[in-house]
């Protein structure tokens, strides 16, 4: 918003609110943000307690993501498995921490295929561990 002062054009900067405490941000929203857009970032930049523990969630589900990638994507073969291509498996594996972050479920095992193994669990720490089990069994008769 632009106000005429005088002989000078000021720029308003907008108010976004905290989700959590409704203190006012002052922040350069983007000219077309939306109200929930404004309270989004708002909240990301808000110094209470409770915007704090959503944005170190958020940084956590996105690490968790990461690792995801790590053991089962394309940056599998770094760490000696080969990935796994089907989309749907990463979706499910990427909902279940959605599912433990959110405190709706404590963790989840998936069985891929004969030798691989999915798990996501939360740590004594609070921390949200993903592993990937690989089990290879050879027998030889004679």
């Amino acid at each position: 918003m632009k106000r005429l002062i005088g002989k000078r054009v000021i720029t308003m900067t907008k108010l976004g609110r905290c989700r959590y405490c409704s203190e006012a941000i002052i922040a350069n929203y983007p000219e077309d943000a939306t109200e929930e857009e404004k309270t989004a970032l708002a909240t990301s930049l808000c110094s209470c307690s409770w915007a704090k523990r959503e944005v170190g969630r958020k940084r956590e589900i996105e690490r968790a993501k990461e690792r995801v990638q790590q053991l089962f994507g394309t940056d599998a073969k770094k760490v000696g498995f080969e990935p796994i291509a089907k989309e749907e498996i990463h979706n499910l594996l990427n909902g279940l921490i959605e599912l433990i972050s959110n405190d709706i479920i404590k963790g989840g095992a998936i069985q891929i295929d004969g030798i691989t193994k999915a798990k996501i669990s939360v740590s004594a720490k609070g921390k949200i561990n993903i592993e990937r089990v690989q089990t290879t069994k050879y027998k030889l008769e004679a």
